[in-house]
């Protein structure tokens, strides 16, 4: 099909309407962030980047720790200003955890830091999940 069969044409909203559908473009994909990070101590660790749109969403993650009696923590904080966006915890081993309606204030680059509650604990994560539900 060709521009002059019913391609968009000099004049015409197609990129309005296009600027009206890209908003919710996003809506319930996924974004899965590959992170195999290991950290001990109570220092939060950068293990992680990921841009990210304005937004709100369900941040998951696959986080543990080496020792049951402390918590590993997870923070997902905008590069520019460091605020933060969300907290992910767990005492267990091994736990898939999800905070619902994390408010992603800015498109921006986020960083993922990595925590233990003990300096001589493991935090561990093996995997983080974005997934939009609204925009």
């Amino acid at each position: 099909m060709g521009f002059g069969s019913g391609g968009f044409r000099a004049g015409t909203s197609g990129l309005a309407n296009f600027e009206s559908v890209s908003s919710s473009i996003f809506l319930n994909v996924q974004r899965d962030v590959i992170i195999d990070a290991t950290v001990t101590g109570t220092g939060s660790t950068h293990v992680g980047s990921m841009f990210l749109n304005q937004g709100t969403a369900s941040v998951r993650a696959m986080l543990g720790t080496s020792d049951t009696g402390f918590v590993t923590y997870v923070k997902l904080k905008r590069f520019t200003g460091g605020a933060e966006a969300t907290i992910l915890q767990t005492t267990s081993s091994f736990a898939n955890i999800l905070n619902l309606n994390v408010a992603i204030d800015n498109t921006d680059w986020y960083d993922v830091y990595l925590s233990s509650s003990n300096a001589a604990t493991n935090a561990l994560i093996k995997g983080l999940q974005i997934t939009y539900t609204s925009s």
